[in-house]
C-alpha cells in the first residue's frame, strides 16, 4: 500500500511540475521574457553615418544580397593597406564617416580570392566615405579590430554596395 502511494504522489508532484513549467514559459513569452534557448542569434548588418547607426534587419529582402556585397569585397581583397588600426581609428571610422559593418552570430572562415589565405572573421567594417574608401579599406575583426586586421580592394568599388543601400532608402554623404 505504502509503494503505491508514494508512486501516486510522485506522479502527481510531477504532473504539476509539469504544468507550472508551461505556465511560466506562457509567461515569458507573453512579456517578452524569453529564454536563450527561444532566441536563435542572427547576422546583423549596421550602416553608419557620422555616429548615427540605421539598422539593417535580418528579414528586410535587400539583407541576402547586401550581405553577398559585402562578403565580395573582402574575399575580392588584393593589396595590404599599412596602417595602425585603433579603438579610434574604428571610433572615426562609425563617427566621423559612413560606414557599413557586417556582424556575423558565429564566426565565419572567408577565403581571400587572390592570396587563397583563409581567415576566421566575427565582422567586417566597410566605410563608405572618408579617406579610406577609395581604394575600399577593409577592416575585419577576429573579434577585436586591431592591426593588421586589414586589407584593400583597389578593383572593386563600392557602387553597387551604395545601390543596395539607395534602394533601401539610406542615402551616403
Amino acid at each position: 500500500m505504502k509503494k503505491k502511494t508514494l508512486l501516486i504522489i510522485t506522479v502527481i508532484v510531477i504532473i504539476a511540475m509539469f504544468f507550472v513549467y508551461l505556465g511560466v514559459k506562457n509567461f515569458a513569452r507573453k512579456t517578452g521574457e524569453v529564454s536563450k534557448s527561444d532566441h536563435i542569434a542572427k547576422d546583423a548588418i549596421v550602416v553608419y553615418q557620422k555616429g548615427k547607426e540605421t539598422k539593417i534587419r535580418p528579414d528586410s529582402s535587400r539583407f541576402p544580397e547586401l550581405k553577398t556585397e559585402i562578403e565580395t569585397i573582402f574575399v575580392t581583397a588584393n593589396d595590404i593597406y599599412e596602417v595602425i588600426v585603433t579603438d579610434q581609428l574604428i571610433r572615426d571610422t562609425k563617427t566621423q564617416e559612413s560606414s557599413i559593418e557586417l556582424t556575423y552570430a558565429t564566426p565565419q572562415r572567408l577565403k581571400i580570392e587572390k592570396t587563397q589565405q583563409v581567415f576566421e572573421i566575427s565582422h567586417i567594417l566597410i566605410p563608405l566615405s572618408g579617406r579610406f574608401s577609395q581604394p575600399i579599406t577593409i577592416f575585419y575583426g577576429t573579434p577585436e579590430y586591431k592591426a593588421p586586421n586589414q586589407i584593400v580592394n583597389t578593383k572593386k568599388g563600392n557602387n553597387k554596395l551604395l545601390n543596395i543601400l539607395t534602394a533601401l532608402g539610406i542615402e551616403i554623404k
